[in-house]
C-alpha cells in the first residue's frame, strides 16, 4: 500500500470513550481516612524549601535543566536534596503537593501540558500531540505514523546481548518540512517529521503501543518499564480498554541502564494485560504505517529509580493512587483481586485458607546475569532463619491464628505462582534485591496486610532507600534491617536471628492493629478515567 493510499484509509477505532465509570472491585476494602487524603492533598515544602528549590530550578541560581542537567548542583548532598524535596515540581513558583508529585493530578496535569512546537502543519497528513510533565519526560500520539525497521541497527555490547541504534526517519511523520527538531522532539536522531518512505510494508489500522524497554532480567528494572504502559494508558484515557490494545516492542532507544535486546520476553509475564505484543525484530526492515501511534520519547524514571538513594518525604504520608491503581489492576487482569479475603480469626473457624502469609523469600544467587559472583544477599543460615521465625508465628498467641509462615525461593515459581502467593502473603522477608520489589504485587487494602522487611549486608546495596520508597508510596509498611559488618561476608550474610525475630514480631502486631489502606478514587475510578468522561 502506498503512504497516500494509507492516510485515506478510514481509521479503524475498535473501542469506545466510556459514558460512565466501573468498579473493578466487587467487595470492600479498607480505604485510607480523610486525614491522609488531606495530608497528601497539601502544599508539602516549608517556606525555606521552596525557595531553594526555585533557586535550583532557576536560570540565574542552580541552573538545573530537570532530565538533562544538574546545573550548579555540584555536590552529593545538594542533588540528594533536590531530589528528596521533589524540586522539578515546583513549577511558575507553585508549591506542590504530593498527589501533584505522583498522584492522579501529576496525570491530569502531564495531559494539559501540550508541547506546542510539535504540532503539525494544518495541510499535512498526520498530526502530532505530544504533552512534557515536570520531570521532562515526554508523552506523544502520532495519527499517521511511519516506522521504518531498516533505520534501525544492532550495535554490540560487549559480549552481551546487542542493543539496538536508531538513524534518522526509523519514526516519521508527514507533519511539516523537514527541519530541525532538537528543541521540541527527543531524540531527534530517530525522528523526522517527513515520511522516510512511500510506501506501507505492513499497515496497522488501530491504536498500537510502542515501547523500548531496559533490562528485563531484573524485576526492579523490568517494573519501571511495566508501569510506563499503564502511564501512556492513562495519558490516552483507554486504560479500560487495555485488553484491546498491542505493543510493538523495539527496544531501546533510552539513554543509560541496562538495555537487553531480547524482545521476545519483555511484557510477556504481564501479557493478559494486553491483546497482544508485536515484536519490531520480526517486521525485518521493512515500514510499518500505524494510524494512531502512542510512544514515550523519554519515558519516565517514575515507578523505581525515582530517588533510589533518599527517603521521600511524601511517602510517610500515605499512598501514590497511581501505585495503587496498578496493583489493583494487574492483580484483577489474573483473577486475584476479588479472591475471599482472609478475616480475623477470632470470630469465625480457623482454617488456613483464612491465615495471612509471613513470606520468607530465600535468594539462592550463586552469580549475576553478567557471570560475576554477586552472593553477599545469600542467607548463610537459612535453616536457623526459618526455625526461628516458624516458632515465632507458632507460640505466640496473637499470630499462630492469625499467620501461617511460608519459606520459598520465588525464582523457582512461574510469574502467575508468584502473583498468587503474594496476593495472599501479608509480610514479606527478604534480601535487598528484585524479590522484595515483588511486594508491588501485595493484597493492599486488606487485613492483616501489607508489610515488607528488607535486609541489607553491609556494602554497596547499603545507601539504597528505594524499596523503602516504593513500599510506602504502594501503601505498605516498610522496615529494614542492617546486618552487622561482622556478619556480612562475600559469600552471604549471617543474619542476627534476635533482631530479625523483634522486627517481624513488631511488623505483625501492626499488620494486625493498622492494616494498609486503599484511597478511595483507586476503587471509584479504577481506570483513571474522571478527567475523560
Amino acid at each position: 500500500m502506498s503512504w497516500e493510499e494509507f492516510v485515506h484509509l478510514p481509521y479503524n477505532e475498535h473501542f469506545e470513550k466510556p459514558t460512565q465509570r466501573t468498579k473493578i472491585v466487587q467487595r470492600d476494602l479498607i480505604t485510607c481516612p480523610a486525614s491522609v487524603v488531606d495530608a497528601l492533598a497539601k502544599p508539602r515544602l516549608p517556606e525555606e524549601d521552596l525557595t531553594w528549590c526555585k533557586w535550583a530550578i532557576s536560570p540565574n541560581g542552580g541552573k538545573v535543566i530537570v532530565g538533562k542537567s544538574w546545573g550548579n548542583l555540584k555536590t552529593k548532598e545538594q542533588k540528594e536534596k533536590f531530589d528528596a524535596l521533589n524540586c522539578n515540581s515546583v513549577n511558575e513558583g507553585k508549591n506542590p503537593s504530593c498527589d501533584d508529585s505522583w498522584g492522579d493530578i501529576h496525570i491530569r496535569t502531564w495531559q494539559k501540558n501540550r508541547m506546542e512546537g510539535l504540532r503539525c502543519s494544518a495541510s499535512k497528513s498526520s498530526d502530532m500531540l505530544c504533552y512534557k510533565n515536570d520531570n521532562n519526560d515526554v508523552y506523544c500520539s502520532i495519527k499517521n505514523a511511519q516506522i521504518n525497521f531498516a533505520k534501525a541497527r544492532k550495535v554490540s555490547r560487549g559480549g552481551n546481548t546487542p542493543s539496538k541504534k536508531f538513524q534518522n526517519d526509523f519514526l516519521s511523520a508527514d507533519c511539516k518540512d523537514h527541519v530541525a527538531v532538537e528543541d521540541a522532539f527527543p531524540f531527534p536522531h530517530l525522528y523526522s517529521p517527513s515520511v522516510s518512505s512511500s510506501r506501507c510494508d505492513y499497515v496497522y489500522n488501530g491504536t498500537l503501543l510502542m515501547y523500548s524497554h531496559d533490562d528485563i532480567r531484573n524485576l526492579g528494572h523490568t517494573l519501571n518499564d511495566v508501569f510506563n504502559i499503564w502511564i501512556m494508558l492513562w495519558m490516552q484515557g483507554i486504560a479500560r480498554y487495555e485488553h484491546q490494545i498491542e505493543m510493538l516492542n523495539i527496544d531501546s532507544f533510552k539513554l543509560g541502564h541496562n538495555f537487553d535486546d531480547q524482545p521476545n520476553a519483555f511484557f510477556t509475564t504481564y501479557a493478559k494485560t494486553l491483546r497482544g505484543i508485536l515484536k519490531g525484530i520480526d517486521f525485518g526492515e521493512k515500514t510499518l504505517c500505524v494510524k494512531e501511534l502512542m510512544v514515550q520519547p523519554i519515558p519516565p524514571r517514575f515507578f523505581i529509580w525515582e530517588s533510589w538513594f533518599v527517603d521521600l518525604p511524601c511517602s510517610f504520608l500515605g499512598p501514590s493512587a497511581l501505585y495503587q491503581r496498578w496493583n489493583l489492576d494487574v492483580r484483577n487482569n489474573y483473577g486475584f483481586l476479588n479472591r475471599p479475603i482472609a478475616v480475623s480469626t477470632s470470630t469465625s473457624t480457623s482454617t488456613a485458607a483464612q491465615k495471612r502469609k509471613v513470606l520468607l523469600i530465600i535468594r539462592n544467587e550463586h552469580s549475576n546475569m553478567w557471570g560475576s559472583q554477586r552472593t553477599s544477599r545469600n542467607f548463610l543460615n537459612t535453616p536457623e532463619i526459618v526455625r526461628a521465625l516458624q516458632q515465632l508465628i507458632d507460640t505466640d498467641t496473637a499470630f499462630q491464628t492469625e499467620f501461617e509462615f511460608v519459606a520459598t525461593d520465588l525464582g523457582k515459581l512461574s510469574f502467575e505462582e508468584q502473583l498468587s502467593l503474594i496476593g495472599e502473603s501479608g509480610l514479606m522477608i527478604g534480601m535487598h534485591g528484585a524479590g522484595i520489589a515483588s511486594s508491588m504485587h501485595m493484597p493492599i487494602g486488606e487485613p492483616k496486610c501489607c508489610g515488607v522487611l528488607e535486609l541489607f549486608p553491609q556494602g554497596e546495596f547499603t545507601p539504597i532507600k528505594g524499596h523503602g520508597n516504593m513500599a510506602r508510596k504502594m501503601g505498605l509498611h516498610f522496615d529494614r534491617l542492617d546486618i552487622p559488618a561482622a556478619q556480612s561476608q562475600g559469600n552471604g550474610a549471617q543474619v542476627p536471628i534476635g533482631p530479625l525475630t523483634k522486627q517481624v514480631r513488631a511488623m505483625l502486631h501492626r499488620l494486625l492493629e493498622q492494616p494498609t489502606c486503599v484511597l478511595d478514587t483507586v476503587i471509584n475510578d479504577p481506570y483513571l478515567e474522571a478527567a475523560h468522561v
